[in-house]
C-alpha cells in the first residue's frame, strides 16, 4: 500500500526547512541521480546526523508519530535526510536497500515545495505521486520499486525517512 498524508507541515514550516538546508548546504553530500554517470545533475542530501537542529528534530518527531499511527508504536526513524534535488536530476527505479540496517522496508518522503515541473515519485505499478508542499507518502521501499522523474524548472526539496522496529539499542529522536 502507498499512503498519502496531507498537511504534515505548513507552507511556513516548509520554507523554514528549505532555508535550513540552504544555510547548511556545505554539509550536503553529492548523490548522483544516475549511478552510471557521475557528471549528471545530482541530489544533495544532508544526513540527519550532520544537522543538529531543534526545529528539524521536532518535524522528524512529528513524521515518526504519524507513521506510528499507521504502523505501530514500535516503529522508529532509522535514517533521514534533508534533501535538495537540482534541476535535471532524477532517481532511476530502485528499491531502498542501500544503507539499510533494518529488514523493515518502510519509507516516507515529505515534500517541502512545489513549483517545479515533474519531480514526481513514480512506482513500477504505474502509480505517480505529484509533490505538493506538506504532502507525505509512506510505502514499503523494499517491496515497491520506485524512482523520481526528472526535475525541471526549480529545485525539489524533500525529507526522506527510513524506518526500523525499536529494539534494545534504539536511538530515540529527542524534542
Amino acid at each position: 500500500m502507498i499512503m498519502i498524508i496531507e498537511k504534515v507541515v505548513n507552507k511556513k514550516e516548509s520554507k523554514d526547512l528549505i532555508k535550513l538546508f540552504n544555510k547548511n548546504k556545505d554539509k550536503a553530500a553529492k548523490f548522483p541521480s544516475n549511478w552510471m554517470d557521475i557528471n549528471s545533475p545530482s541530489a544533495y542530501p544532508i544526513y540527519d546526523t550532520k544537522l543538529k537542529d531543534s526545529f528539524l528534530t521536532r518535524v522528524l518527531k512529528r513524521i515518526e508519530k504519524i507513521v506510528q499511527t499507521y504502523y505501530g508504536k514500535d516503529i522508529a526513524i532509522e535514517k533521514s535526510e534533508l534533501k535538495k534535488h537540482v534541476q535535471g536530476s532524477y532517481h532511476v527505479m530502485h528499491h531502498d536497500r542501500k544503507y539499510r540496517t533494518s529488514p523493515l522496508g518502510l519509507t516516507s518522503v515529505l515534500y517541502l515545495n512545489e513549483g517545479f515541473v515533474e519531480g514526481h515519485t513514480y512506482f513500477a505499478d504505474g502509480t505517480r505521486v505529484v509533490p505538493q508542499t506538506g504532502r507525505m507518502i509512506i510505502y514499503d521501499g523494499l517491496k515497491y520499486e520506485h524512482g523520481v522523474s526528472e526535475i525541471r524548472g526549480d529545485n525539489r526539496y524533500t525529507i526522506p525517512c527510513w524506518y526500523r522496529k525499536k529494539g534494545k539499542n534504539e536511538k530515540k529522536i529527542k524534542n
